[in-house]
């Protein structure tokens, strides 16, 4: 985001601050041994990743490296499009392109995204945020004994079929709205009348 605005000393400083604090909490963490279980779950996906229900379709659909090559693309497609989003939308765009490209994802991993997006809470991006949380949660939700056997039916396709192809439509729809040339500056999206990131 500060690069493409011409920040390219803040840029690199961020990249700089970033690496050391990220370096020096795994070695104080122990080093290899903090990120052993990190390696060794590297192939694992979540019921409700769009990568379960890809691999579904296909095994090789739903390998780790093709999600991690999906979500970055849709990353850069964000980062680097011609749309120039404020700060806050940007960073919501790529958390919510990580949680729908992701193979592992839980509930509470939403909340990376919706403190940013709150800040511009009328976007699209925002609500893309919102019915993932929601989907999420519904997924995994806790199914009493006495009505086991009707919620399994009603969260099942939640989380096998409905969640997935709604993370497979935000991310087409983030690449697709990222790539469309903007005739102002201004925020990523059209945040239906939110003057958060307006140009002054």
């Amino acid at each position: 985001w500060a690069w493409r605005r011409g920040e390219r000393a803040g840029a690199a400083r961020a990249v700089a601050a970033g690496s050391t604090i990220l370096g020096a909490s795994y070695w104080l963490a122990g080093g290899r041994v903090a990120l052993r279980p990190v390696l060794a779950l590297g192939a694992a996906h979540s019921r409700a990743s769009i990568s379960t229900f890809a691999a579904n379709v296909h095994p090789a659909l739903g390998a780790p490296v093709f999600s991690a090559l999906v979500v970055a693309a849709v990353a850069l497609a964000v980062v680097l499009g011609p749309r120039r989003p404020p700060l806050p939308l940007l960073l919501g765009s790529v958390l919510v392109a990580y949680l729908a490209g992701t193979p592992y994802v839980l509930p509470w991993y939403v909340m990376w995204a919706l403190p940013a997006l709150a800040l511009d809470w009328r976007s699209p991006v925002a609500a893309m945020g919102a019915v993932a949380a929601l989907g999420l949660t519904v997924a995994y939700l806790g199914a009493p004994r006495l009505h086991d056997g009707f919620l399994r039916m009603v969260v099942h396709p939640v989380y096998a079929v409905a969640l997935p192809l709604f993370f497979a439509a935000s991310l087409a729809w983030l690449v697709a709205r990222s790539r469309q040339a903007s005739g102002r500056t201004g925020p990523i999206l059209d945040t239906g009348g939110s003057q958060i990131g307006a140009a002054h």
